[in-house]
């Protein structure tokens, strides 16, 4: 079992991983003929705290509102949250389609 004040699992003791979603609008250009082309993934930058942190390897999550005010993990989870604010644009992988 990991020690209280380490960010590991406190079920299984592995790595963590923190997380925060990501709201986002896809806009695309359309053709005259009514085809969609050049998609942009915009941020839309959610504000209602959606963040976390989830075990690396076994199923042990956390959700922020279900952290208690002196939980380690909450500061990595807000870090997360934060980090998601600097990012205005994603980017789609296209497939190709036969």
């Amino acid at each position: 079992m990991a020690k209280q004040n380490e960010f590991k699992c406190p079920k299984c003791g592995s790595p963590v991983k923190a997380w925060a979603d990501l709201d986002a609008q896809v806009t695309f250009t359309v053709t005259a003929s009514g085809k969609l082309t050049k998609p942009v993934i915009a941020n839309s930058y959610q504000t209602d705290g959606r963040c976390g942190v989830d075990c690396s390897a076994c199923d042990w999550s956390l959700h922020h509102s279900d952290m208690q005010e002196d939980s380690i993990f909450e500061s990595i989870a807000n870090s997360a949250l934060a980090a998601q604010d600097s990012i205005e644009f994603l980017s789609a992988k296209r497939q190709n389609s036969n």
